[in-house]
Formats: C-alpha cells, sequence, structure tokens
C-alpha cells in the first residue's frame, strides 16, 4: 500500500465519513422528508385532482358522444324513411307530369271494367283460408331463392334442374324455421333454373306444384347478391330490368316440358323478385292466373309512384295479390315497397313484422325480410304448432 493510500485511509475517510453522517445524511433525509411532504400535501391532490378532471372531461365528451350518436341515430330511424319518401314525392311533383308519362307502362292488364277497388286486409281480420294463403306466398317467395348451381352441385338436382328428392332441397338451405314443415306437406318442388348475366344478376326461378289443388305456382328469386343491385336500379328508373327476358325464356321452357295444357299457373315473387313476377304478368298476362307480390318492389320507380298516386285512382287488378307490412311500434313501411307501381286488387298487411329468431334489428329492412314476415303469421315461427292436419289436404287452425 502506497503512502496516498495509507494517508486517505488513515486522515480522509475519517473525515469524510464524519462529514456524511454529521451533514449529508440529515440534510438529504430533510430533503427526502420535505419532496414527500410536498408531493403528499401539494403535487398529489393536484395531480388527482387533474386526472379526476381529465377523466370527467373525457367520461361527459364519451357519454356526450355516444348520447349525441345515439340521438342521431334514433332522429335518422324515425325521421328519414318519412324525408325520404316526402323527398320522391317532391321530385315526383317537381319532374313529372300525367303528361310525361307512357301511361300504358302501368295500366293493369286487366280491362278497365274488370278492375276492383284496391282493398287492404289487416291480419286481425283474416280468416283461417286467408291465413293460410299469406303463409304459402311467404314461404314460395323464400323457395324462389332455390339455387340451380348450389343444387346441382350437391348432388339434390340433375343436369335439367329437376329434383330428386325435395329433401335434399330444404336441407341444403338454412330456411325459416317451420317452413319445410308447412311446404313439404303442401307443395312438391319440380325444378329449379337459373339465367345468370355476368355482373348484373342471376335469376333464380323455382317451379313447385300444390299438392291438393295441382296448382303449379312459379317463384321468382329476389336481390340475393351485390350486383343485382345493378338490377334493382335499372327496375326504380327504368321500370323493367335486364334479367326480364331470362326469365320469360325459364319460364316458356316450363311451359312446354312440365306444366300440364289448361293447368293453373300462379306467379310469386319477393322484393326483386316481385318485381319481376310482375313484368313476366304484364308481359304475358293470359299465361298466369294470380300473382302474388311479398314485399314487392314496383314497377316504374318514381314514374309509376306518380301514377300509383295521381292516376290509378286505387283501382286494381284483381289477380294481383301484394303481402307487405309494418315494422312494431313504427308507422314505416319498408321504402323499398313505396317505390313503383304494382297495381294490386289487395293486399294483405301485417301491422306489426316482429323479429325472427337471430335477426338484428334494422329499422329499414325489418319488414321486408321474408323470415319476419314468416314469423309475424299467427303461429309464428313454428306454424306447425298451432295447425292440426285433420285430412292430407286440410288445415284448421285451432
Amino acid at each position: 500500500m502506497g503512502w496516498f493510500s495509507r494517508f486517505k485511509k488513515k486522515f480522509v475517510e475519517p473525515v469524510v465519513d464524519a462529514v456524511v453522517d454529521t451533514i449529508v445524511t440529515p440534510i438529504v433525509e430533510v430533503t427526502t422528508t420535505v419532496i414527500d411532504t410536498v408531493y403528499d400535501v401539494i403535487v398529489e391532490p393536484v395531480v388527482s385532482t387533474v386526472s379526476s378532471a381529465v377523466t370527467s372531461v373525457v367520461e361527459f365528451v364519451t357519454e356526450g358522444a355516444s348520447t349525441l350518436a345515439s340521438t342521431a341515430v334514433n332522429a335518422f330511424i324515425e325521421y328519414a324513411p318519412a324525408v325520404a319518401l316526402d323527398g320522391i314525392t317532391t321530385f315526383i311533383d317537381t319532374y313529372y307530369s300525367p303528361n310525361d308519362i307512357n301511361t300504358s307502362d302501368y295500366e293493369p292488364v286487366v280491362p278497365q271494367a274488370d278492375r276492383v277497388q284496391h282493398e287492404t286486409i289487416t291480419s286481425d281480420t283474416w280468416s283461417d283460408a286467408e291465413t293460410t294463403l299469406v303463409r304459402d306466398a311467404v314461404a314460395l317467395g323464400q323457395l324462389g331463392y332455390a339455387d340451380y348451381s348450389d343444387l346441382f352441385d350437391a348432388g339434390a338436382v340433375d343436369a335439367d334442374g329437376y329434383v330428386f328428392n325435395d329433401a335434399a332441397v330444404y336441407d341444403f338451405y338454412d330456411w325459416n324455421d317451420g317452413l319445410e314443415d308447412w311446404t313439404s306437406n303442401r307443395f312438391d318442388i319440380v325444378r329449379t333454373q337459373e339465367a345468370t348475366i355476368e355482373l348484373v344478376y342471376e335469376a333464380n326461378v323455382t317451379l313447385l306444384q300444390n299438392l291438393d289443388t295441382s296448382d303449379y305456382f312459379i317463384s321468382i328469386g329476389g336481390t340475393s347478391s351485390v350486383e343485382d343491385a345493378i338490377t334493382d336500379a335499372a327496375l326504380v328508373f327504368f321500370g323493367t330490368t335486364f334479367s326480364q327476358f331470362a326469365i320469360s325464356d325459364i319460364i316458356a321452357g316450363f311451359f312446354e316440358d312440365d306444366i300440364a295444357q289448361d293447368a293453373t299457373v300462379n306467379l310469386v315473387g319477393e322484393s326483386l323478385g316481385g318485381a319481376e313476377a310482375l313484368l313476366q304478368y304484364r308481359t304475358n298476362p293470359d299465361q298466369f292466373d294470380e300473382v302474388f307480390a311479398v314485399v314487392s318492389a314496383g314497377l316504374g320507380g318514381f314514374e309509376g309512384t306518380y301514377y300509383d298516386r295521381n292516376i290509378w285512382d286505387g283501382m286494381g287488378d284483381p289477380n294481383i295479390t301484394e303481402i307487405n307490412g309494418n315494422d312494431a311500434g313504427t308507422d314505416f313501411n319498408d321504402l323499398v315497397t313505396s317505390l313503383g307501381h304494382i297495381g294490386a286488387g289487395q293486399t294483405y298487411f301485417i301491422e306489426d313484422v316482429i323479429q325472427a329468431a337471430g335477426n338484428t334489428d334494422n329499422e329499414f329492412i325489418d319488414s321486408h325480410m321474408t323470415d319476419n314476415l314468416w314469423a309475424s303469421l299467427p303461429g309464428g315461427e313454428f306454424p306447425e304448432l298451432p295447425v292440426t292436419d285433420t285430412s292430407a289436404d286440410t288445415f284448421e287452425f285451432v
């Protein structure tokens, strides 16, 4: 050990230790105490207050934004349909007049002498037979969505669309609860066909036959893809669709290959399919006996709406039956069924369309969904429960 190390150890370190013990340590302790006191007494309350204030502001803004958004959504749901319909009314009143419209496009196809004053029949006044009629129409409208390509790939139909086994069609799709039990006892699914127009529309058409009466029903599927929206737009603005003639070819094949001569043949369609059914009837009225338009889009869009409101004067075709309804607790019937001309002789109207199991509330489409319509009919989603099968062909509501 060198002399400097011995000097530091003997004289410097004891002095430093004494200074630390007697001066530095007390100062550090006092300073620490002061800092702790300052934090406890001043800083922490300030930080806590600021934090609480920030939290309160955040909560206020969040709750306010949520309340504002909720209010806006509720207002939109409550007032937007009425505003939209008012806008349409203003538009057609401003830009259309009777002289601008080719009224032959919207005339009922029956002679004027055979037209009837349109009648709205509410569900609280339906007879059991009328409930059966409406249930058939809603169910058959849903079956119109059966897709030939899917069913062929699944082995349920042959190359020409003839059904090997009805159960295979029912098993392939997630149909409305109770629909299979209802329709399988009443109808035979004869054949499915499709006509695809790339990027525009796929026309799904199903031929069925009533097991009791032997009447035929041709059901046309509605909007089921983004591409179909192009067809919807053409229908709204021009009163026709790209697929009209493709569907006519399919139906001509049914008449040639499947439908007995002089048989009763009815058309059914839901949404866009309803409009397609109306187009087929308008084009070839002598081929068909009745048309069932389920929450159907009308023909002619704005022009058709104008014609309905201002010229048609409530007179309709007794061969056209319309089925639609109101969302529960509102005065709004979905916008789709408010556009265009249908010309029905009667409308079966469901006052309160409820939510089917698993459906999410959506004010603008609730009353436009067949599963919601189905669930709103007597018997609800399980129509087999209140029905007693008293014979092979007779259903009695109990």
